[in-house]
């Protein structure tokens, strides 16, 4: 109950003579041979009593509170009701003396030299009985704010009792719940008192049982339940040696009553293993008694395979237990469900991060997309996978612990895939490219295919897949050729030193405007670049969509060829002059 309710119920219990029960005092200490369960089921059923009453009297008290509130509202409301009556009354008193004024005024005013000492007289009197009525609805006026503030502060109280009896209400209904439970755990403590240690007990109720219990009283349950399978498998033993010498009819029989106490062993296992793993939560050690428990699980130990009739009873009676062949297949048929449950959820999951990443409030590369999305299914499937595993019964943990130790292994051995493996993460991080960018990386070029954590797969011009390791990536330089929309298509055209300069300009400038695929926003560059050994060098850069780069620097040479020759343009190649001089013989003789 929080303090605010406190002080009200305080206040009520104060203004209408009530005293509110406490709570009950501690409890005394248990006394010494009650079992700690018993101890705790009492304790709860008594608190739960007490619990009960102090809400049954304390809500009983919040009633009488209401009703006192309730009292005084209503008497508060019929004060109201009567002082608006006075208000009323005196209020037309008023008006009345108003009028008698104004009547003797105009009586004074029309009076003679020997009425007007009587109007005066009459006009003072009126005024006096003015005077009185005045403050008679003055006061009326005032008793009436104070009944109204009484009202409001009966309603106030009214209201804040009756909240406190609606918590109350609930307190006693939690109160009630709380019996009841405490009820059922005592009656559940009878029942567990009452049933034996058994294969028929219950593995769920038996977890919550030992769940209050520390660890020596574990240790000792354990032993209690190593005992119950030592004696179910003395009873094996001794069935087994008189299967060996049994014939007939007797022998079938007896081959029968061995598969169920296998039956009821593989239960005992069970359920003493409930209990170790409690204990091995407590901080006790279990390994002895599943060393015990592993040593005498054997499906066919000392089962005679020259026995054709009592093998084959055996194992048909091992298929047909619940404990046996039909539980491997149970556990099967779930562990397959699984598989096919978690497939389909990381089947929809990649679906809608797919979804997600190819809204317009992710604009996320599809290097990345592929990323997150296959991190994602194959987490989903991963989960299934562990839950399958322990579905089939299959203890993780010494994978888990194994798993740890392995990848320090690997983590030495495979360093230089590790490497790449960390250089796919920054490429997917930071995204120098993406896939279907061409690009330059390691010394190859080609258009981006597929990546992985480990490789970037490129298609090259001429149809080679080249699978370059992350690591050479992101350790070089990487030009990505189609990471822009536009691109610059550098040209050179060589003219002969005699051309005209202006008329060749001019031409190549017709031939960028009439090409629909050159951008015309930024400008084409036409300029001379260089005089060459054996020309005069044009440097032409128009603009166009990268997609488009190959069709016009082909479209572009071809039409500046067949341009010059119509117009009489030279184009020049490299060529040497040969002088050749002759030598006279009398020369030569000199």
């Amino acid at each position: 109950m929080s303090l605010r309710l406190a002080s009200l119920l305080t206040c009520f219990a104060l203004c209408s003579g009530v005293v509110f029960a406490q709570d009950a005092p501690p409890d005394p200490a248990p006394a010494e041979g009650e079992k700690p369960e018993d101890e705790g089921v009492e304790k709860a059923k008594e608190k739960a009593d007490e619990k009960v009453n102090s809400a049954k009297q304390n809500l009983a008290q919040a009633r009488l509170a209401v009703e006192t509130a309730q009292k005084a509202l209503d008497a508060s409301t019929q004060r109201v009701t009567a002082l608006e009556g006075e208000l009323k009354t005196a209020t037309q008193a008023r008006e009345q003396a108003e009028q008698g004024v104004e009547v003797a005024e105009e009586a004074l005013s029309a009076a003679d030299e020997a009425g007007k000492a009587k109007a005066q007289q009459d006009l003072d009197a009126a005024k006096a009985t003015l005077t009185q009525a005045q403050a008679a609805e003055t006061k009326a006026e005032e008793e009436l704010e104070q009944a109204q503030a009484t009202v409001s502060e009966a309603e106030d109280m009214l209201e804040t009792a009756q909240d406190l009896l609606g918590e109350l209400t609930e307190d006693d209904e939690a109160a009630a719940f709380r019996k009841v439970a405490a009820e059922a755990a005592a009656e559940a403590l009878a029942a567990a008192k009452a049933q034996e240690r058994s294969a028929e007990v219950d593995t769920a109720k038996l977890a919550l049982q030992m769940l209050p219990l520390t660890q020596a009283q574990l240790e000792a349950e354990a032993e209690a339940w190593r005992l119950v399978l030592e004696e179910d498998v003395s009873a094996i033993s001794y069935t087994e040696i008189a299967l060996k010498t049994a014939e007939g009819e007797k022998k079938n029989q007896i081959a029968q009553a061995l598969t169920e106490l296998r039956e009821e062993r593989t239960a005992l296992i069970d359920r003493l293993e409930v209990v170790l793993k409690e204990l091995e939560n407590k901080g006790g050690d279990p390994k002895p008694f599943r060393d015990y428990a592993k040593a005498v699980s054997g499906v066919f130990s000392n089962l005679d395979a020259t026995d054709v009739s009592a093998t084959w009873t055996a194992v048909v009676g091992w298929a047909k237990s619940p404990e046996g062949g039909l539980r491997i297949l149970k556990n099967l048929i779930l562990a397959l469900i699984t598989l096919i449950v978690f497939k389909m959820i990381a089947s929809v999951l990649g679906g809608l991060v797919t979804r997600a990443l190819n809204s317009s409030r992710f604009k996320t590369p599809e290097l990345l997309r592929n990323f997150f999305v296959g991190m994602a299914r194959k987490t989903v499937f991963a989960i299934g996978i562990v839950m399958a595993l322990s579905m089939l019964e299959v203890d993780i943990t010494p994978f888990i612990a194994a798993l740890g130790g392995a990848v320090i292994v690997v983590g030495l051995a495979l360093q230089g895939t590790l490497s790449n493996f960390a250089a796919g993460i920054l490429i997917i991080l930071y995204r120098p490219y993406d896939v279907g960018n061409v690009v330059k990386v390691a010394g190859e070029a080609g258009k981006v295919e597929a990546m992985n954590l480990m490789s970037t797969t490129l298609l090259t011009p001429d149809n080679q897949l080249v699978v370059v390791p992350n690591g050479a990536i992101w350790g070089g330089v990487i030009t990505n050729i189609t990471g822009k929309s536009t691109r610059r298509v550098d040209l050179v055209f060589g003219v002969g030193y005699g051309d005209d300069l202006a008329k060749t300009e001019e031409t190549l400038k017709e031939i960028l405007e009439q090409h629909e695929k050159v951008l015309k926003d930024p400008a084409p560059v036409i300029q001379v670049h260089e005089l060459a050994d054996s020309s005069v060098n044009f440097v032409c850069r128009p603009w166009c969509n990268t997609a488009d780069y190959w069709d016009v620097y082909w479209d572009i040479s071809r039409k500046v060829k067949d341009t010059f020759d119509e117009r009489g343009i030279s184009i020049p190649f490299p060529q040497r002059d040969l002088h050749v001089y002759s030598e006279t013989a009398a020369g030569a003789e000199s």
